[in-house]
């Protein structure tokens, strides 16, 4: 199994929310002959990665609101989107988040401890995606910021 990619543009209209249930089901037919455990996480991964793309997305006339990366390679799985956000702040804000979650060797008490945050606190938004797919899903993260554009990647080995 090796070579085999998605690679999409989506536009931010009110029917990209049904180009994001295609491509869950693109992601678990292209996953189709490995564990249901590692189909569900490349599904989620997938889903979370482009929701946020969209959701914070910066839309502009003309161009693609995300751009969404699936390949899977002999023994790797790399999830990736890119997108336009109002500023390099805002980008960066998102790369101190990665790392702060890449750094944390217990990703399951990482996640807890946001789901807890949730629950303590109504002004709590968002984040929860990202620490899903760390911990459920068992992909690492990384995310490329600059000139208001930001890649976010996540990679994990598949047996």
């Amino acid at each position: 199994m090796s070579g085999r990619c998605i690679e999409l543009d989506l536009l931010a209209s009110p029917g990209c929310w049904a180009e994001v249930r295609e491509v869950r089901q693109r992601v678990k037919r292209l996953m189709a002959s490995y564990d249901e455990d590692v189909q569900d996480a490349a599904v989620m991964t997938a889903s979370e990665l482009l929701e946020n793309a969209l959701k914070y997305g910066v839309a502009i006339e003309g161009a693609s609101a995300a751009r969404f990366e699936m390949h899977l390679d002999e023994g790797a799985l790399t999830i990736a989107t890119t997108n336009i956000v109002d500023s390099d702040a805002e980008g960066a804000a998102l790369r101190a988040r990665i790392e702060h979650i890449m750094r944390e060797p217990d990703k399951e008490a990482l996640y807890l401890q946001r789901l807890q945050d949730f629950m303590d606190t109504s002004t709590v938004a968002g984040g929860l995606g990202l620490y899903r797919v760390a911990f459920e899903g068992a992909f690492d993260l990384q995310c490329a910021t600059g000139n208001k554009m930001v890649v976010v990647t996540a990679r994990r080995a598949v047996p």
